[in-house]
């Protein structure tokens, strides 16, 4: 059982990152959307928050939704989008 969550994890990664148009752009929103959510003490999956496999996911929707925008557009997309949900 714990094998298996394990390894969904890393599935799901690889997925993800094959998915994106952009993995560079991907990797740098990531990283800005992780650093907001560590700063502002909402990143834990165990407080009930979204954790890292969840903004990955989200990010790369927001990827998927605008493959030429650029880093920081995608960032303002990103924070417009769920900001409403």
């Amino acid at each position: 059982e714990a094998g298996v969550r394990s390894l969904n994890g890393a599935r799901v990664s690889q997925m993800l990152l094959e998915m994106v148009p952009n993995l560079d752009s991907y990797r740098k929103v990531l990283r800005a959307v992780k650093e907001w959510a560590v700063t502002k003490g909402i990143y834990s999956n165990v407080l009930g928050f979204l954790g890292g496999v969840n903004f990955a996911i989200l990010v790369a929707y927001v990827c998927r939704e605008c493959p030429t925008d650029d880093p920081p557009a995608l960032l303002r997309h990103f924070f417009r989008i769920f900001s409403q949900w």
